[in-house]
């Protein structure tokens, strides 16, 4: 019956190619019309949730905190530094000119941050030079607001009262003088709550920070272009911030879309040439996989998906996967049409090998379709398009391909002959023989995996830290690392917000209460991955050294009561700039938050899940410092990054479980047998216990790309457990006479050829996946070769080795039972 179906198709060719070609085009229009969407954020921030707990509980235990003593910068020698000449106010000098007022009208889209490094920063050169330069930013149509130093105001003692003033002295157009440069230095380095926020300790580097409209990466440049007056006094220029990022993710995206699938491309033919000596063999899988791939990107659009971080390798995986089916089917037409074994028509062919062909896609379609239990939607999204790609692919190989071959000539022998005496079947002949007399030490190779992935499984890392997804050489990066190690850490901070037990009345304005929530700050600062808290203690310590000149929570209501007057006078005067100001303590009084600044000490880079996994247990080991009753909610950039890592490892662990139970079912089904739907696990298994093993041994992270490996394994490298099979069962039917060993070796010997070829093309493409731009594409690729490569030794190797040793079983218990 389905040899029937395959020669209604030759009958009807003209109908069904001519089908396909107005579907493609159909595909090939929505296909153009696709997005890219780099906004990584987003995806980070799709995981809800916070860390919730109560303070007051429990005993500090100060022996946890064995951290060394952070290095004091010498304020007082950086203020007395004299002003060098070429800087001062009588260098000639020649200024930017300043640029009119353009005004934004544009809704604001992201953020753009710039941080200006110079040892003549606080001179007057260089002061008159970055105003002008930041009025000319402020100035442009796509800029909305900007926060800086410039804007902000401090407080100073005045006889014997506090006054509030702007924390720059300098006004009017006309260029900074000296006394003004030092002046502004002197409150600079006076200012306990500026440094390692909007400058560094050491007064050499300051931050400013953009609201922008949406823009492109030319007017980005243009924009960048305002700051060269700077570089050309010395300054070193780093700019980071939301658009940035976004920009280069997109270009990133634009690249590894384009070059990467190219390469695949590259690869795929060379493998086809090499493995059949014809040209058929190249360009008829090729020009299907184009189809299946303008098929697959046409529904992603139809379906609203986007080209993100997580499918962007949808084209090649469908290409590398789908590509699979092509050489069974080749395969299958070289050994039967040519070499007259039974078969010696195209319909036949194709009859012969399509249970294997779709048994193939379904398991691999199962292993895809189980990340649909993830909580993210990309990781959804990415599982729905490989999917479909790998049935558009299945499908064009039973449709499409048959009939493309039964329209040419049949090749010549001695492309037969090449196939059937070539050096790679040579060798996988060798292969058979070896399997069948070695297998028990196969057998042992299988528990030295087990007793390794044992070892190595909990000790994977997660990184869900984007900024570490761009080449360590990536000007955004390394402007955004600079800003990391310069000015107070990650530009998000982590949000400690304390809430009073209820019925409280005015709870954090209490002395007693303020001051342990001080002791609790003081201790968090310790840790070395901290580079500073903005909160309300921190404020009315501040405030109290500059009226008192004493550190600390003043014992006096009346001067919390008046501080407090103070701090909502700074927040009015800063206006825009004041959004922090306004957060660290409630109207009531019952509610307070710590702006905890930090980034990863160890590593020397922006903050990681490392990082915030330390500072998390730094946090949870103080909360006895509270006062009790205190309820605790962290949240943040860096939380969700946590929280998204558990939930990725979560998502990784249940649809991997998932994977496993249907392809099980399914080659149960198939084969109707439940040992037999056993088997095709064993080789998936293995690899993945591999690739645990290789990741732990490289320092390969999970992260949103490489989390999928798992499924991926599943799904694809059971093909080859599975060809392998479907011929093992064929052959113990055909040759019952054979015993174990010799309807193994005679396995071995008809499927080790088309499945190493099937594998080696896979990989091959895989492979090419370390020419992309983000490095968790690259370990992408290195991890689903490895994997694949180790299913297919798997299959080859151990998959028959345990058939053996089970047959050698059932045998010595027959034995014993006689």
């Amino acid at each position: 019956m389905i040899e029937r179906y395959f020669e209604f198709q030759e009958r009807h060719k003209k109908i069904i190619l001519a089908l396909i070609i107005l579907v493609t085009v159909f595909f090939a229009y929505h296909a153009s019309q696709i997005k890219i969407d780099a906004n990584y954020s987003e995806l980070i921030d799709s995981v809800k949730g916070d860390l919730q707990y109560e303070g007051g509980t429990g005993t500090f235990d100060a022996t946890k905190f064995s951290f060394p003593s952070k290095k004091e910068v010498d304020l007082d020698s950086i203020i007395n530094t004299p002003i060098p000449k070429d800087f001062s106010a009588e260098a000639e000098h020649v200024y930017p000119k300043r640029i009119k007022q353009v005004g934004a009208d544009e809704p604001v889209h992201s953020n753009l941050v710039v941080l200006v490094d110079s040892p003549n920063l606080l001179t007057p050169v260089f002061l008159t030079t970055l105003q002008i330069v930041m009025e000319n930013m402020q100035n442009q149509t796509d800029v909305i607001s900007i926060s800086s130093l410039f804007s902000m105001y401090t407080v100073q003692k005045k006889g014997s009262r506090l006054v509030i003033v702007p924390l720059s002295p300098h006004k009017g157009d006309q260029p900074w003088t000296d006394a003004e440069a030092l002046e502004f230095r002197k409150r600079l380095a006076a200012d306990g709550i500026v440094k390692e926020n909007l400058i560094s300790n050491d007064l050499d580097a300051i931050m400013f920070s953009f609201k922008i409209s949406s823009i492109g990466d030319a007017r980005l440049q243009e924009l960048v272009q305002q700051l060269k007056p700077l570089q050309d006094l010395g300054a070193t220029i780093s700019v980071t911030g939301g658009t940035p990022i976004q920009l280069a993710m997109f270009k990133y995206l634009q690249h590894d879309l384009g070059v990467l699938l190219a390469f695949c491309f590259l690869m795929i033919l060379l493998v086809y040439y090499l493995s059949f000596k014809a040209k058929r063999s190249m360009l008829l899988p090729l020009s299907l996989s184009i189809i299946s791939i303008i098929w697959t990107i046409g529904t992603m659009q139809l379906l609203g998906y986007s080209i993100t971080l997580m499918n962007v390798i949808t084209p090649c995986m469908v290409m590398t996967l789908g590509s699979s089916y092509a050489i069974h089917m080749l395969s299958e037409y070289y050994t039967e049409v040519l070499g007259g074994k039974g078969c010696v028509s195209v319909p036949c062919v194709a009859s012969r090998i399509s249970s294997t062909i779709v048994l193939a896609a379904v398991t691999t379609v199962m292993g895809f379709l189980a990340l649909l239990i993830s909580d993210t939607d990309e990781m959804k999204q990415f599982g729905i398009a490989v999917s479909l790609g790998i049935v558009y692919c299945a499908f064009l190989s039973l449709t499409y391909l048959p009939i493309l071959l039964s329209s040419m000539r049949i090749p010549p022998q001695s492309q037969q002959e090449s196939y059937e005496n070539g050096f790679f079947t040579r060798i996988i002949k060798k292969l058979a023989v070896a399997v069948v007399e070695k297998w028990w030490k196969l057998c042992l190779v299988l528990v030295l995996i087990v007793v390794g992935f044992g070892l190595t499984y909990a000790k994977v890392s997660v990184n869900s830290n984007y900024m570490s997804y761009f080449p360590s050489d990536d000007p955004v990066y390394k402007s955004s690392k600079s800003l990391a190690m310069r000015i107070g850490g990650d530009t998000s901070p982590q949000i400690i917000k304390l809430t009073a037990p209820k019925g409280s009345t005015r709870f954090f304005e209490d002395a007693k209460n303020l001051k342990e929530v001080e002791n609790f700050q003081n201790q968090i600062m310790k840790s070395p991955d901290v580079r500073q808290i903005l909160s309300f203690p921190g404020y009315v310590s501040y405030i109290n050294k500059v009226y008192s000149g004493h550190d600390g929570i003043p014992d006096n209501p009346a001067m919390i009561n008046f501080i407090l007057r103070m701090i909502e006078l700074l927040e009015k005067q800063q206006g825009d700039t004041a959004s922090v100001i306004s957060s660290i303590i409630s109207d009531d009084g019952n509610t307070t938050e710590l702006f905890v600044r930090n980034f990863d000490s160890q590593a020397k880079d922006l903050t990681t899940i490392a990082s915030s996994t330390r500072l998390k247990h730094v946090i949870e080991a103080c909360l006895p410092l509270l006062p009790a009753g205190t309820s605790v909610t962290v949240s943040g950039a860096n939380v969700s990054a946590m929280l998204f890592s558990n939930q990725l490892m979560h998502d990784q662990f249940l649809s991997s479980l998932l994977a496993y139970l249907l392809v099980f079912l399914v080659a149960s089904l198939a084969f109707r047998s439940f040992k037999m739907g056993l088997y095709p696990l064993v080789p998936v298994g293995i690899a993945i216990m591999m690739n645990f093993i290789f990741m732990y041994i490289l320092g390969i992270p999970f992260d949103m790309v490489t989390i999928c490996f798992a499924n991926v394994a599943i799904g694809a490298g059971v093909d080859d457990s599975i060809h392998f099979l479907i011929h093992y069962k064929e052959n113990k039917h055909l040759f019952p006479s054979y015993s174990e060993k010799q309807t193994i070796r005679y396995t071995i010997e008809t499927t080790g050829r088309p499945i190493a070829l099937t594998t080696l093309s896979i990989v091959a493409g895989m492979l090419m996946l370390v020419f992309g731009k983000y490095v968790p594409i690259r370990y992408f690729g290195i991890l689903m070769s490895i994997a694949l490569f180790n299913s297919m030794l798997a299959t080859l190797l151990i998959l028959p080795s345990v058939l053996i040793f089970i047959d050698f079983l059932k045998k010595k218990a027959q034995r014993t039972i006689g």
